[in-house]
């Protein structure tokens, strides 16, 4: 009881957290639907009259949201003192060797994210994550961008098994030469900002510079 209660608490902290995924060591809890709120208040109950603390295990490789998440998991201890966060940091490499050794030995963190290299429908064929779907409301899946859900990436078979933690932004920079924009007649205080005027503003430098540029 006490383990599937940590399991559901682990899924409503990825939920919260913005963190990759939730994963079960026993496969057969993974396929359990989820408890009634008798069963859960129950549970609960008898954690809280034991006096022992629930311990969510989380893995980490992402430096750059190493600070912003340990900020996180303390508001959320304060939230919730019931619950202690173990939080490991590692490399990307490291956490990948970690993580399939403590799979195989059935002591898998309850939290982390896929590790890079891996894919998803591999994890979810090898038992390592269970569908978040129950457990999701539909305002907040559809508070998701179009396209930040997708079949193979973070959804499989329709289940989603993954939340992105972040959006994909475009972090290339061009440079531009503005005395060549004006010897071909264009403005160099503004230059094309779509890709269909960036093709016609490279025809008009080549044709003006004969090939030059």
């Amino acid at each position: 009881m006490k383990k599937k209660n940590l399991l559901r608490i682990s899924l409503v902290l990825a939920v919260a957290a913005g963190l990759t995924a939730c994963t079960t060591n026993n496969t057969a809890e993974s396929t359990e639907a989820p408890k009634t709120s008798t069963e859960s208040t129950n549970a609960a109950a008898v954690e809280e009259k034991s006096g022992e603390s629930l311990v969510l295990r989380i893995m980490d490789s992402s430096d750059s949201t190493q600070e912003r998440r340990k900020v996180f998991n303390e508001e959320f201890m304060q939230r919730h003192p019931e619950i202690r966060i173990e939080y490991t940091m590692m490399s990307g490499d490291q956490m990948t060797q970690t993580l399939t050794t403590a799979i195989k030995s059935g002591d898998a963190p309850d939290l982390f994210a896929l590790p890079s290299g891996v894919k998803l429908s591999t994890a979810v064929s090898e038992g390592w994550y269970q569908s978040m779907s129950p457990y999701l409301t539909r305002d907040f899946i559809d508070s998701f961008e179009t396209g930040s859900l997708n079949e193979g990436v973070t959804t499989f078979d329709g289940e989603i098994y993954a939340l992105p933690e972040a959006a994909n932004i475009v972090n290339s920079l061009m440079f531009y030469n503005k005395d060549i924009l004006a010897e071909a007649g264009l403005d160099p205080e503004n230059p094309p900002e779509t890709w269909s005027d960036f093709t016609d503003a490279c025809k008009k430098i080549t044709e003006a510079g004969g090939g030059k540029y």
